[in-house]
């Protein structure tokens, strides 16, 4: 799977695991066709946010992007090479067509090493933690990150506070719900974090809309 958040019991060993005690994974059993509705509501209040403007043209894509893949990860724990990558080709020319408008402050420098850099944010998490972060999830980091630096720093970083902000609290809840349920947590929970991902950079963007 492309995406686990593991919580351990720290007096547990995985070798002391009983089946019944392994790995629970969080997977929704929700359809495809969500993904439509989704991207419907996500779109809607971005178009509505920035008005009728040419950055719609890599940021309606983008929120489209955003909804599909947080069903799928939803679904399947996993975000697809399959759309990453025709999404990597897709997004240099739709940020060229952003560039033209007068939005205050774009850059097309400050995507690219916005991209880089939460690519990089992402690998780090994965290279010091891995149970905690998938290669999925380090391969859309750019994609987000390339997005937000594109209108700026604190659009880019309120959308790292927001993800993680967001999938602590969940966290908390699994973990609540592990010790309410059996007592003490002898359990890990796999859970997909593309969805928190997507929560932050949408809430960064509609944030950053009213200041355009």
């Amino acid at each position: 799977m492309d995406e686990t958040q593991a919580v351990d019991d720290a007096e547990t060993s995985e070798s002391e695991l009983d089946a019944g005690d392994g790995i629970e994974d969080l997977a929704w059993p929700i359809p495809l066709a969500a993904t439509w509705p989704l991207a419907a509501v996500v779109v809607a209040l971005l178009a509505w946010r920035f008005g009728v403007d040419p950055v719609l043209a890599s940021v309606l894509p983008f929120g489209a992007l955003l909804s599909l893949l947080t069903i799928i990860d939803l679904r399947e724990l996993r975000v697809p090479n399959a759309i990453l990558k025709p999404s990597y080709v897709i997004a240099v020319p739709l940020l060229l067509i952003s560039a033209t408008s007068d939005w205050s402050d774009i850059s097309l420098v400050r995507a690219l090493i916005g991209g880089a850099a939460l690519g990089a944010v992402y690998f780090l998490i994965l290279f010091i933690y891995p149970p905690g972060m998938g290669w999925g999830d380090v391969k859309l980091a750019p994609l987000i990150g390339a997005q937000l630096a594109f209108f700026g720093w604190v659009p880019f970083v309120r959308s790292l506070i927001v993800s993680h902000l967001v999938s602590g609290v969940v966290a908390l809840v699994i973990v609540g719900a592990g010790l309410l349920s059996r007592g003490r947590l002898r359990w890990k929970t796999a859970f997909p974090f593309a969805p928190f991902m997507a929560i932050g950079a949408v809430v960064a963007l509609l944030l950053e809309a009213g200041t355009g």
